[in-house]
């Protein structure tokens, strides 16, 4: 059967050529619109590394000069310092809230603001300009402030929860991502290990906690949560996590309510309170995420449709023309499997052919600097924070895998839709024109 397939494709070597040079040109485009579409959604895939549903932003905001409730008299750091601490009070409280932390506004997921800078293990380090840079959340250690809890965020080791009040509360304290500890001491157990800021700001690490997706549309960033006992007095927020069954939606519209026009003072009040849902999706429309996802799967699927269209049309044409040949194979008794079978293993060889060139026309491509679709985010930047579907050679096998299967089934379609009507017409209405 195979020397006879290859005998029809030489035979029609004419009509494969063009088909041939089809899926050579259709597989490098399609190769780049699978590369970006697997990227996006691999991405998608790497979990957050903390809990989401059950966490409430509660944004504090405060009266301007020119606002008449303003209060002059109050605007020091002892009165905001007493309001901050009665409020903390009030939603350490509530019935709903099994945690809370107290923290600067830029301090959650998905926020528009991002703080980063450099940590060294040691002052030789320093010297030597041999440092992590990180980013870095700032977060109040006391009064039952736990930002670990809140966050849901889990031991790099053990998987359990963390909590900061489990932990024996010392100053300057803080707690770290993994790919953070790889890459700022090796193999070296991190806990109780300095990490210097300056030379005058230093932090014992007092744990270590799994990758966290700061940001839900890019890769995990080394992180390390800076924990102070001063009063973040400055643009402050309190984030807390209900209990489990706690409906959010309820809990938000009797917090603003209820308890919200009780905690006021030191010229803050509450704003509004917004889950971590909702933030996300305020941030993918704030920067524009969602848009440019959007556009780039209307992209995506307008360039899988032409490929469709195109290749079907002509295996679609391939196969009609040779409509009698098909009639004279069911005279000879051939059954309908033994006919796809032969049209399939033909579309097969023309496609590998075709995509094997492809494949040598892409390298080129990509040698030139037109490389692979890279994940936004600590990829580049924390080397220990990749994945292994974004290093360079399973990125690569993937994504040509992906292709290939594609244009097989693009190929399979447009022949099988027109065999199975020509196998119907019975042969001597087919080789009526023989």
């Amino acid at each position: 059967m195979i020397r006879l397939i290859f005998k029809q494709l030489w035979n029609q070597r004419k009509m494969n050529t063009w088909i041939f040079l089809e899926i050579v040109i259709a597989g490098v485009f399609l190769w780049y619109t699978v590369d970006t579409a697997f990227v996006t959604e691999a991405v998608k895939l790497i979990p957050n590394g903390y809990e989401e549903e059950g966490m409430y932003q509660v944004e504090l905001d405060g009266y301007r000069p020119n606002h008449k409730l303003f209060d002059k008299e109050v605007m020091n750091k002892e009165h905001r310092i007493e309001t901050l601490q009665r409020m903390m009070v009030q939603v350490r409280t509530l019935p709903e809230v099994q945690s809370f932390y107290l923290a600067s506004r830029a301090t959650h997921p998905n926020n528009t603001s991002w703080s980063g800078g450099q940590f060294f293990p040691d002052t030789l380090s320093m010297a030597e300009h041999k440092y992590q840079h990180a980013q870095w959340y700032e977060v109040y250690d006391g009064e039952g402030s736990d930002f670990l809890q809140t966050m849901g965020l889990k031991d790099a080791q053990t998987g359990e929860e963390l909590s900061m009040m489990k932990e024996e509360q010392i100053p300057n304290r803080c707690y770290i991502s993994e790919d953070f500890a790889k890459n700022m001491f090796g193999i070296v157990n991190p806990i109780h290990q300095k990490v210097y800021e300056n030379r005058q700001t230093v932090y014992t690490v007092k744990g270590v906690f799994e990758r966290v997706k700061t940001i839900e549309f890019k890769l995990p960033y080394a992180l390390i949560v800076k924990c102070t006992q001063d009063m973040l007095i400055n643009s402050p927020m309190l984030v807390v996590r209900l209990k489990k069954g706690v409906d959010g939606e309820q809990f938000a519209a009797r917090f603003m309510k209820e308890v919200a026009p009780t905690m006021k003072g030191s010229n803050l009040y509450v704003a509004d309170v917004k889950s971590m849902a909702s933030l996300r999706n305020e941030y993918g429309k704030i920067t524009n995420v969602y848009n440019r996802q959007r556009l780039q799967y209307a992209l995506i699927g307008f360039t899988l449709l032409c490929i469709f269209l195109g290749m079907v049309g002509t295996f679609s044409i391939r196969t009609n023309a040779r409509r009698q040949e098909i009639g004279l194979m069911r005279s000879l008794g051939a059954s309908m499997l033994t006919i796809v079978k032969q049209f399939f293993c033909e579309s097969w060889l023309l496609v590998t052919a075709g995509f094997i060139l492809s494949l040598i026309c892409l390298a080129n491509l990509l040698v030139m600097g037109n490389g692979m679709t890279q994940p936004q985010g600590g990829y580049e930047t924390s080397s220990n924070a990749s994945y292994w579907m974004f290093e360079e050679v399973p990125h690569f096998l993937t994504v040509t895998v992906l292709t290939y299967v594609l244009l097989l089934a693009i190929s399979w379609i447009g022949t099988y839709i027109p065999v199975q009507k020509a196998v119907k017409v019975l042969p001597a209405d087919a080789l009526r024109d023989e």
